[in-house]
């Protein structure tokens, strides 16, 4: 019985270990000039996977490997944004992408 115990035990911390190792980000896209939150934007991790800002500018990535990438945002009729991110094990990244609209649009 201790033994099957110790097992379950070793398992659960096992796997809260490996869960808390992977890396989340999230953050909002907005109008450099209006500070208002843009929809629709095309938000790629580079490398990685990739999503479209919600109503409210908000975009979300879970389960990413820890460490250095890139976040790009592009929308037609603004100016394409790339920023370095660093993913930390365990945590949620928050990230603000400002967007600054093109002229002749």
């Amino acid at each position: 019985m201790n033994k099957i115990v110790i097992t379950l035990v070793g398992l659960l911390l096992l796997c809260s270990c490996s869960y808390s190792g992977m890396s989340s980000i999230s953050g909002k896209v907005i109008d450099v000039d209006t500070r208002t939150p843009i929809p629709e934007v095309q938000i790629e991790l580079v490398p990685g996977p990739s999503t479209i800002s919600s109503a409210d500018g908000s975009f979300h990535f879970y389960d990413i490997e820890p460490g250095s990438c890139y976040i790009t945002a592009q929308k037609k009729g603004y100016e394409f944004n790339r920023k370095g991110i660093d993913a930390i094990a365990g945590k949620n990244v928050e990230i603000t992408i400002e967007l600054t609209r093109l002229e002749n649009e």
